[in-house]
């Protein structure tokens, strides 16, 4: 059948299993297994292989509005009327009225406490306009969250994963070559761990081995929090691994003090011989 069909999911009375037939003009319609199928014409019940896949019924393209999509809207909505508020209130004075005065505290405070701190002064403004949006949008779910109509928008992992991936293309998009440039030489990870156990002389030579393997530790353990439930770093085969590169890339990568210290060790003669 060809045209748009709407009606209430209610209709279904909660059915999954293709027992309940809705007719819209003339367009036999059931639910199977969360998804909406036109049975074929002349067809009054559906029919189920051994697999329970229906024989004498295809999918339909679906644009179904879940209660999710009905919260994401509604904030979207709030947030229109409130941010259109507070701009035409800054137009008519420098003090909003009306709604926009609950709306200004926060604006600032994501402006004082967030951007500014986190951001710096020269580049907050570039990202005001998106702070500002992710706020509200999470602030508003909450509290609607919070009343009888029972909206989990933020409990859902599809949105929280699309914020993430907001923010991860916005943030390293508009990197600029400092901030390329700390994420991969990361001169807190050079100080706290390279410069103190190699020394200012020879640290150099063994940053991206040490790059390596705290990115491949780091990522892998981050990986088995999640529900793939990598456990990489658990196998005794990878630690042995990791345990010879090392062993190798320090005892070739040595120079003569190095040999000297672990066949004379000065330390052990003046704290054993001496006294």
């Amino acid at each position: 059948s060809k045209g748009l069909k709407t009606f209430m999911s209610s209709e279904f009375h909660h059915n999954d299993d293709g027992h309940v037939i809705v007719n819209k003009d003339g367009v036999q319609l059931t639910k199977i297994h969360s998804k909406i199928y036109e049975l074929e014409e002349g067809a009054a019940t559906v029919s189920f292989d051994d697999k329970h896949h229906a024989t004498n019924a295809h999918k339909v393209w679906d644009f179904s509005i879940t209660k999710t999509v009905v919260g994401i809207l509604l904030a979207g909505l709030l947030m229109l009327w409130g941010f259109g508020s507070l701009a035409r209130g800054y137009k008519k004075s420098p003090i909003p009225t009306g709604f926009g005065r609950v709306l200004e505290p926060l604006v600032l405070y994501v402006r004082d406490e967030i951007a500014r701190p986190n951001i710096g002064e020269k580049h907050y403004h570039k990202f005001m306009g998106f702070l500002l949006t992710v706020f509200f949008f999470i602030w508003i779910l909450n509290l609607l969250g919070l009343t009888p109509i029972g909206f989990n928008v933020t409990g859902q992992i599809a949105v929280t994963v699309c914020l993430a991936l907001f923010t991860f293309f916005i943030v390293h998009f508009s990197g600029h070559k400092d901030y390329w440039k700390h994420i991969f030489w990361m001169p807190g990870r050079r100080d706290e761990i390279a410069r103190p156990n190699i020394g200012e002389k020879h640290y150099h030579k063994f940053m991206g081995f040490l790059l390596t393997v705290f990115f491949f530790i780091w990522i892998l353990n981050l990986l088995g929090l999640t529900p793939i439930g990598f456990n990489v770093t658990g196998q005794i085969a990878v630690t042995v691994c990791l345990a010879l590169f090392t062993f190798f890339i320090v005892h070739f990568s040595g120079h003569k003090d190095y040999w000297k210290h672990i066949f004379w060790m000065p330390g052990r003669r003046d704290e054993i011989a001496r006294p």
